[in-house]
């Protein structure tokens, strides 16, 4: 599957970039800004989006809904390495939840 990888993180791009050498992923193109991302979609057939949700130009999901509204609909999965509302409220609440078990084992 090509990948269009959006992230401003030159380092963060590298990381994804070998995380993903070993797939069927394959990091066809990259974006550092929203900006860039319009371009990049006319010359390379994209199967899904791994998108940074805090880009220098915008978030991920205003570049999203911006792509879905001119009629692209390539998957888009969100990334980020920041503590997020609405992204890390599900990780927290497990994490809660097993060290609140692990209290009540001992």
């Amino acid at each position: 599957m090509n990948v269009l990888l959006i992230e401003d993180d030159a380092m963060v791009r590298s990381w994804v970039r070998m995380a993903l050498e070993a797939t069927d992923f394959r990091v066809v193109a990259e974006a550092e800004t929203s900006a860039e991302v319009e371009p990049l979609l006319e010359r390379w057939p994209i199967d899904v989006l791994l998108v940074d949700y805090r880009l220098p130009d915008s978030t991920g999901t205003e570049l999203v809904r911006a792509l879905r509204i001119r009629g692209n609909d390539t998957p888009a999965i969100l990334m980020t390495a920041n503590a997020e509302r609405g992204f890390n409220e599900a990780y927290a609440t497990q994490q809660h939840r097993e060290a609140s078990q692990d209290r009540e084992r001992r």
